[in-house]
């Protein structure tokens, strides 16, 4: 089978003259010609998402220990997400000061820092930060040129 693919890579290379100019050269995908499908479902109830995405992985790994296997794809993985439920002991303080606030302040996904970190030159090569901040603003924006208020919540409280 393999001669086939070189063949048809030797067709499709001396072809690539007749291509009008500025076209995108011509690729063969064999990869196809490998593939034999098997599909197993991974399902472990109790279990976290994060637990059932490393569970998937080492499968993954096993699988590609097996002589003759040469790929494995993961499907269908659950999304990972963080959430963040704070204390309402440690927000009743900020929500009382706010409560006499002349306008109303909101915040959302577009007011919400990033949790990633910038590990470029950090010794620390932890992709996540342990805290969540964001802003709340009149106009739920980060673009706000006054009454803003910062937030910032960890597993010690917030500010």
């Amino acid at each position: 089978m393999p001669q086939v693919w070189n063949d048809l890579r030797a067709r499709v290379a001396d072809a690539a003259g007749l291509l009008p100019p500025g076209a995108l050269p011509a690729q063969v995908n064999d990869t196809f010609g490998d593939i034999f499908g098997i599909y197993y479902a991974v399902t472990a109830p109790g279990f976290a998402d994060a637990e059932i995405h490393g569970i998937a992985q080492f499968l993954r790994r096993e699988a590609l220990g097996v002589p003759g296997v040469a790929n494995a794809d993961l499907l269908g993985l659950p999304d990972e997400a963080v959430f963040v439920e704070p204390d309402s002991r440690s927000m009743a303080t900020p929500s009382n000061r706010l409560a006499d606030a002349p306008r109303a302040l909101s915040g959302g996904k577009g007011t919400v820092f990033r949790i990633n970190r910038d590990v470029r030159f950090s010794a620390d090569k932890q992709p996540y930060k342990t805290n969540l901040s964001g802003l709340l603003t009149p106009s739920g924006s980060k673009k706000e040129a006054g009454g803003i208020v910062y937030l910032h919540l960890d597993a010690t409280g917030g500010f």
